[in-house]
This record gives structure tokens, sequence and C-alpha cells, in this order.
């Protein structure tokens, strides 16, 4: 792999770790009967930083808000904002809320 590495999880699961840039190649081989290794073609990724998390409090983003609305409201949702990829996702522990009457 150009532009990072790649660590074997077993049961042909691999975790590639990306040491910056915009792109990474992954390439593949395999090994013939003859045992000769032969080259099975390489495939460009975007790589892309993670933003950090955005908060929402129900349907609340963020600004003023009835009192009403907040009473309503009963999760914290954490999500990415303007991330292409999906399959990322947080776990909130602990937060903070400030509600001025």
């Amino acid at each position: 792999m150009s532009g990072g590495s790649l660590s074997n999880k077993g049961g042909g699961k691999y975790v590639a770790t990306v040491s910056g840039g915009k792109e990474a190649t992954i390439r593949a081989s395999a090994k013939m009967p003859d045992g000769s290794t032969r080259s099975m073609g390489a495939v460009p990724f975007r790589i892309k930083r993670v933003p950090p998390p955005t908060a929402s409090f129900g349907s609340i983003t963020g600004g003023s808000a009835s009192v009403g609305k907040v009473k309503g409201q009963n999760k914290l949702f954490v999500y990415l904002q303007n991330f292409p990829y999906e399959g990322i996702t947080y776990t909130v522990n602990s937060c903070e809320v400030s509600c001025f009457l």
C-alpha cells in the first residue's frame, strides 16, 4: 500500500491506516500454483479528514429555541457535517447543555 499501511485482522479482513495526503493506493497480488507472484491490480482511494462531530439536541442544532421545543427533546445526536463517507459513528459518553431562560 502506498500512502499508509495495512493490518491483517484475520478472516480475510484488513484495516488500512493512512499517513496523510489526498490519495492512497492498495495493490493486490496472488501467489500462483507454480510459486510465482502475480499482480492482480491496484485501486486508488481518496483520503478525506474526518471532521469533528457536530451535536444536536433532538432537532435543535444551536441558536435559540422555545422552552416547549427544548422540553420536547430527549436525545443528543452526533453527526459528521458535510462528510461524504458512510459508516463512521460516534457514541456520546457525556455532554454539557446550557439553557438560558
